[in-house]
């Protein structure tokens, strides 16, 4: 299965969004700074992590760049209340898989994205590994 971590300094949304998420039959955890996803993903099996793009000690634009540059294969989707064109762009251009904006119409934008990025970490794990070190491709 694959492991969900949700990010956001609102504890109270943050949990809302856990137990959301939980109650649609996924396996997620939640923390409420961009530093304990960090030591979470290196410690855990995350595939997708779904991150607020605003948060005191780290923006989710440094997040989700540290998150790619340690595995590309996860899947990050940003959440935030607030949005410009160019955050979309950037959170886009630096590997997000989708970008929500707060507050969600409903629950459904929230797991038709996780499903997206589902399907996406799938087709990452069928890939073959590539040449064994030492070999050339």
């Amino acid at each position: 299965m694959n492991k969900i971590l949700v990010v956001d300094d609102d504890v109270a949304l943050c949990t809302t969004i856990k137990e959301y998420i939980k109650d649609n039959g996924f396996d997620v955890e939640a923390v409420y700074s961009a530093a304990d996803a960090l030591e979470k993903i290196s410690s855990l099996d995350f595939m997708i992590v779904l991150s607020d793009i605003e948060m005191p000690d780290m923006t989710g634009i440094e997040l989700l760049k540290k998150i790619k540059s340690y595995s590309p294969i996860i899947q990050v989707i940003i959440i935030t209340g607030n949005s410009t064109m160019a955050y979309v762009v950037e959170c886009l251009e630096y590997g997000a898989q989708d970008y929500l904006l707060k507050p969600f119409k409903n629950g459904n934008e929230i797991i038709d994205a996780i499903n997206v990025a589902v399907k996406k970490v799938q087709k990452w794990k069928q890939l073959p590994l590539g040449p064994k070190h030492g070999q050339i491709a």
